[in-house]
């Protein structure tokens, strides 16, 4: 069945399917996420002030700290100057 003409476009259309190569991801690392920094932030910081009672009022206590982090540029900053979160910057 060497001469089969099907075998050839067989072979070619096998050629073109092949699987993609697997790369393994990294596993979560909270630690390099600028963001669970500033979540962290808000975690130390909430309960100092008064506690919430009721998911609304929680979410007023959380708009008010981004709010009052807004005005405060240099302690943003240093959620992206740790040595674990410079490769954001760069």
């Amino acid at each position: 069945m060497a001469d089969d003409p099907r075998e050839g476009e067989d072979r070619g259309r096998r050629g073109a399917l092949r699987r993609p190569a697997r790369h393994s991801l990294p596993a979560y690392s909270p630690e390099l996420n600028p963001d669970e920094l500033a979540n962290a932030d808000l975690k130390r910081s909430l309960p100092l002030h008064s506690r919430a009672r009721g998911q609304a009022q929680f979410a007023a206590e959380t708009r008010r700290f981004f709010h009052r982090r807004q005005r405060q540029p240099h302690i943003v900053g240093g959620y992206f100057g740790g040595p674990h979160v410079r490769y954001v910057l760069e």
